[in-house]
């Protein structure tokens, strides 16, 4: 043909007017000389092939006739022109969402005017009025171009379109007091990113203060092919418990906290100064102290509540010094007058009386005052200093020793002082008529120096020995003085005129000898 509008399988034609075999050269557009060996038809006419995919012309060169004549002619000629057609054109990805306002047009293009239709080949009949279209199941579309040359160019439009889904949302109940709430736990997995909306919501969380009742918050997905969702956030309103209060004395003990409670809210727990658990303790305190209590139950929150603690007034003691000789006193020198009743306890106490003995250093006291009031026990040292060790000495004498000095049982760290008991005269002890053991006292003039007793043993003086007499001349031999012993008395000394040891020496003497 001499033009098309696209490349087409052709033939170019040579009227020769010379039947049978020939042989040709020719040339195309100006190409190296082709050689063709054919037959041509009974009018002549050569027919040669030809894909013509562009603009082309032929030109025939020679003829031979195979042991024939050869022709030669003049350059003859002939053109074919491919004339330009429409082009179409599909912009970016060709996946789209099912329900999805899709506008063809910006998705075809063209550098000729576009028509869209519903078959092929287009037709007035199968056109769309507009291009703008809702994409549902699996659509099918042609675009069709017309150029001003008449050449045209179809193509089928390759739209690829999923299926949407809406993603599943979970619905919360959550009560007015319970803090923001995170959205994300109401998400569908399988959507995890896009954008929350609705009343309270902002970000990921929704805020439920002042929004009681339904509330419906959407989630759009950032996922493709996905549709807004969304799900209702119920909000229950809060209750607070109603709580008593009291007041107490800083010196009373724990206050039970249940006894402050809202019946309706029969657990929960306490907080604030001074709360262990459910008991709070006053001591230290003063004034109104704040307390709060939380609840256990559903959509229920804190309450407060005061607790006035009174300070408690305490006593002021007197104190004193003491040794641990002294006798017991009676407390009640060292009360405060303005509290006159109570009860004193302590090391050495018994009732209201403090004995020292056997105690030592600073001893603390307490006085915990009785009746109505507010008050606190008081507390007081008292000072018991360490009396002396005085070690005295003992004795054994006889009843006709004499006086006795009794310096010689004194400690002699302690020189001074009063001695007492049965045979005293003074410092002296006299055992006449005190036989056996007397115990006798030692007063030491010093501090905290208490009396001390030591013992004296008196024995009773014996009878006389019976001694024997003996006659002796001045010249005779020495008498053994044993010899006129007693014999109840075996051991003792002799002594007098001419005595030496155990014998009496008569020389020199004469008369009677004692």
């Amino acid at each position: 043909p001499p033009t098309n509008c696209n490349p087409i399988q052709g033939t170019i034609v040579f009227n020769l007017g010379i039947p049978g075999p020939i042989n040709i050269t020719y040339s195309i557009t100006g190409s190296t000389i082709q050689t063709f060996s054919g037959t041509t038809n009974a009018a002549g006419i050569l027919t040669i092939p030809y894909q013509f995919l562009e603009n082309v012309t032929a030109t025939l060169l020679t003829a031979v006739q195979p042991g024939g004549c050869t022709y030669t002619f003049p350059p003859l000629s002939d053109q074919f022109i491919l004339q330009q057609g429409p082009t179409i054109a599909f912009n970016g990805p060709n996946v789209f969402c099912q329900g999805q306002t899709l506008d063809l047009s910006t998705f075809v293009t063209s550098n000729e005017p576009l028509t869209f239709h519903t078959g092929n080949p287009p037709t007035p009949g199968n056109q769309l009025i507009s291009p703008i279209v809702v994409l549902q199941g699996t659509p099918t579309y042609y675009a069709f171009a017309q150029a001003a040359n008449g050449c045209t160019t179809t193509a089928f439009v390759p739209l690829n379109v999923t299926p949407s889904v809406t993603p599943v949302l979970s619905p919360a109940t959550i009560c007015e007091n319970s803090g923001p709430l995170n959205l994300i736990s109401l998400q569908n997995p399988a959507f995890p990113n896009g954008v929350w909306s609705g009343p309270g919501v902002s970000g990921t969380t929704f805020n439920p203060l002042g929004l009681l009742g339904g509330n419906t918050l959407t989630f759009t997905s950032s996922s493709n092919c996905t549709l807004p969702a969304t799900t209702t956030v119920t909000v229950v309103p809060s209750n607070i418990p109603t709580l008593g209060t009291t007041t107490i004395c800083s010196a009373s003990g724990p206050l039970n906290l249940t006894t402050l409670q809202d019946p309706a809210f029969p657990n929960g727990t306490w907080s604030g100064p001074g709360v262990t658990g459910n008991l709070f303790n006053p001591a230290g305190f003063s004034g109104p102290v704040s307390l709060v209590f939380t609840p256990n139950q559903n959509c229920s929150g804190p309450a407060t509540t005061q607790v006035l603690v009174q300070a408690a007034l305490q006593p002021f003691l007197g104190t004193v010094t003491l040794c641990n000789t002294d006798a017991p006193i009676n407390l009640n020198t060292l009360a405060d007058p303005t509290f006159p009743s109570g009860v004193w306890s302590g090391p050495g106490v018994n009732g209201n009386f403090f004995n020292p003995a056997n105690l030592v250093g600073q001893i603390s006291l307490l006085f915990t005052p009785t009746g109505a009031g507010c008050f606190s026990g008081g507390s007081t040292l008292v000072q018991v200093n360490q009396g002396p060790i005085i070690n005295l000495g003992q004795a054994t004498i006889c009843e006709n020793s004499g006086l006795f000095d009794l310096g010689f049982l004194q400690d002699p760290n302690f020189p001074n002082g009063i001695w007492s008991g049965p045979g005293i005269i003074g410092g002296n002890f006299n055992p006449i008529g005190q036989t056996g053991i007397n115990t006798l006292t030692f007063t030491p003039n010093v501090a905290c120096g208490g009396p001390v007793t030591t013992t004296i043993v008196v024995s009773s003086v014996p009878a006389a020995p019976v001694l024997g007499v003996a006659e002796l001349c001045a010249n005779g031999s020495p008498l053994n003085l044993t010899a006129l012993q007693d014999p109840a008395f075996p051991n003792g000394v002799w002594s007098g005129p001419g005595v030496i040891g155990t014998f009496l020496n008569p020389a020199n003497l004469s008369g009677t000898i004692t």
